[in-house]
């Protein structure tokens, strides 16, 4: 998901703190996101127990500035698969982007 106060350039993903994930998004794959598209940016093998997932977004923010955020969770592994979300919402009272990691059920 993608809002008006943020142009999405790359996501970072690390799980406990190691680098799992680096993508560059090309202005086709910005767009089918903004039209609903969805992108698998990582699959792995978790034992079972705590991880910390953080996402780092970089792209263009309000008035057309550099912008970096994280966004984190810890997960609850236990069996079978969990799938994540990596969410991009406007605030806008503040016209600042939001960023979330949801996890679904």
């Amino acid at each position: 998901d993608v809002g008006d106060f943020f142009d999405l350039d790359s996501v970072q993903v690390t799980l406990n703190e190691k680098v799992v994930a680096n993508y560059l998004y090309t202005e086709r794959e910005v767009d089918a996101l903004l039209r609903g598209g969805v992108h698998q940016i990582y699959i792995g093998n978790l034992p079972s127990g705590e991880h910390e997932l953080v996402a780092y977004f970089v792209g263009k923010g309000p008035k057309g500035r550099d912008f970096k955020r994280g966004a984190n969770r810890i997960i609850d592994k236990g069996l079978g698969a969990k799938y994540l979300e990596l969410k991009i919402t406007d605030r806008t009272p503040k016209h600042q982007p939001d960023f979330v990691v949801k996890e679904w059920e």
